[in-house]
């Protein structure tokens, strides 16, 4: 079976989700403190919520991490995350930053 790829553009919100990121500890509160100086190493200024607590495995190892949900975030940093991702392994999908529709489900 032939997998086909496909694009999403860009688009600014003021609400994102990334399914897994991976940034260092794999408990909860030492990743919150890792994830802040990561987005304020990058001058991102928003709130963020965790979610779920969820596990990549690799050939190195299974790797653990955390959904994360940002809001309150100028346009910019929107299209600025959503281009470059957050924390480690991106090229193996984690980190990716997708605009959300609503925070009433979180």
């Amino acid at each position: 079976r032939r997998h086909e790829a496909w694009l999403r553009q860009h688009a600014i919100a003021g609400l994102t989700l990334s399914r897994l990121v991976i940034a260092g500890p794999e408990e909860e509160q030492p990743f919150a403190q890792a994830l802040g100086a990561l987005l304020r190493a990058c001058g991102a200024a928003c709130d963020v919520v965790l979610g779920k607590p969820r596990s990549l495995a690799t050939r190195e190892g299974v790797r653990r991490g955390f959904s994360v949900l940002l809001h309150g975030m100028t346009p910019e940093l929107s299209l600025r995350l959503q281009e470059r991702g957050l924390g480690e392994l991106r090229l193996h999908g984690c980190g990716i930053v997708v605009p959300y529709k609503s925070i009433a489900a979180v």
